[in-house]
């Protein structure tokens, strides 16, 4: 996968994958790449489960875009480069998820009318009249879309359908009750499946 040739290492892709990697084995890297059980970047890993997005068939641009990807000089603040939210796709337990009309006649529209083209596995599948998502931060997110009461993310990678749990819908569960919890914790810090950090 292409995004874990710099976030490899125990970070974020090493846990969207479900690879844990051990400890550096004290050995050249010249015997590394001579073993004969090759090494991915260098390291064993344990194969843990990977994140439910990955186990789900999504791939990382199914949720960050091109303004995640080296949008912004690096802060020290963690995670302040990256864009998208888990709220901008599953709302929270009092609003829905922002959208935006797509509409050939409005002009604002016409980008990502001409962003969807370059996606075959998009094209037909966005299109005129439907409801998309908004960012946290306001951009478009055009492969995602409502369809009457369910939100629908299409893989930019594969085409593949993904109904997305938006967590108005839902109960709130015990913890999602609590306000400091909701204002002062990441979604992931519970609902990761591990984490290396």
């Amino acid at each position: 996968m292409q995004c874990q040739h710099c976030h490899h290492n125990n970070g974020v892709g090493s846990e969207f994958e479900g690879l844990f990697g051990r400890p550096a084995r004290p050995k050249p890297a010249r015997n590394q790449v001579d073993a004969e059980t090759p090494l991915l970047y260098g390291k064993e890993h344990e194969f843990l489960v990977p994140d439910i997005h990955r186990e789900r068939g999504m791939h990382c641009i199914d949720c960050h875009g091109s303004n995640d990807i080296k949008g912004e000089p690096p802060s020290s603040l963690p995670h302040s480069n990256v864009e998208t939210r888990c709220e901008d796709c599953h709302g929270t337990h009092q609003k829905a998820p922002k959208e935006f009309l797509l509409l050939e006649s409005d002009p604002t529209s016409k980008p990502i009318f001409d962003w969807l083209k370059l996606n075959p596995n998009l094209v037909k599948k966005i299109g005129n009249g439907d409801p998309i998502l908004v960012n946290s931060k306001g951009r478009p997110m055009p492969h995602i879309k409502r369809e009457k009461k369910q939100w629908l993310l299409f893989s930019k990678v594969t085409g593949k359908r993904h109904v997305l749990p938006i967590l108005k819908d839902i109960k709130p569960p015990a913890a999602h009750q609590v306000p400091a919890h909701m204002n002062q914790v990441e979604c992931a810090a519970c609902h990761a499946r591990w984490s290396a950090g």
